[in-house]
């Protein structure tokens, strides 16, 4: 039963009508992804083929709730609300000039993504205490974007890559997030993802914005371009 479940996942289509050509590595059918390195205010499309036309849209959405990846139609309607991994190969890849792309199912919807804006989630870790060890006790800061730099320079030898705000600053009954991902291109180890959770107010009376945040807790998560075999980074 499972094996047709998976064998639903592929659409019948053309190989030799679709831009590009087949390539051996990549995910393989059923494998799970997130959405990974899309600025928080923009959105991953999900094409007919690669560089085709967009048949949907991913945005990742802080909720309350794990079902925070919102699948949009070309028209920017919700289409469905998803958990984070809700994004699954088909086993099929293709490599451009300049691009590679992953075939995918998602919401509904089976398509093609930029291989760039996809990761495998591997092992997360709490490392608060080695913030507030860095910088002498959990920081405080006047905004979001504030406090953040701070958890970036004190975990400066535990991070590398280009700092790519997802989601956030957000902010709910107290508690402010924002979530960042550190993109390393070109290697296996796609890069790393930040989890800053804050306690926070709002300044209701003039710019209704996170105000006086200070850190409550930090995870750190790696990200894999190729694969996580419990241990490493394909």
């Amino acid at each position: 039963m499972e094996e047709d479940s998976q064998q639903a996942l592929i659409p019948d289509v053309n190989e030799d009508a679709l831009a590009g050509d087949a390539i051996g590595f990549g995910p393989e059918l059923g494998d799970r992804l997130i959405v990974a390195a899309v600025e928080s205010d923009d959105v991953l499309n999900i094409r007919n083929e690669p560089l085709g036309s967009i048949i949907a849209m991913l945005q990742i959405i802080r909720g309350e709730t794990e079902e925070r990846l919102w699948v949009l139609r070309p028209d920017s309607s919700v289409a469905a609300y998803l958990e984070d991994d809700a994004v699954v190969a088909t086993g099929r890849a293709r490599s451009l000039p300049r691009s590679t792309w992953y075939e995918v199912t998602v919401g509904g919807y089976t398509g093609w993504a930029s291989a760039a804006y996809l990761a495998y989630p591997a092992t997360e870790e709490d490392v608060t205490e080695e913030v507030a060890d860095a910088v002498g006790g959990l920081p405080q800061a006047e905004s979001m974007d504030e406090l953040a730099r701070i958890v970036l320079e004190a975990l400066e030898s535990r991070i590398s890559g280009e700092p790519v705000t997802i989601s956030g600053p957000g902010w709910f009954e107290g508690l402010a997030e924002m979530e960042i991902d550190l993109v390393v291109r070109g290697s296996r180890h796609f890069g790393q993802r930040l989890y800053i959770i804050a306690d926070a107010s709002i300044d209701w009376d003039s710019t209704f914005e996170i105000i006086n945040p200070g850190l409550r807790s930090v995870r750190l998560q790696t990200l894999c371009s190729r694969g996580w075999n419990g241990e490493r980074c394909l």
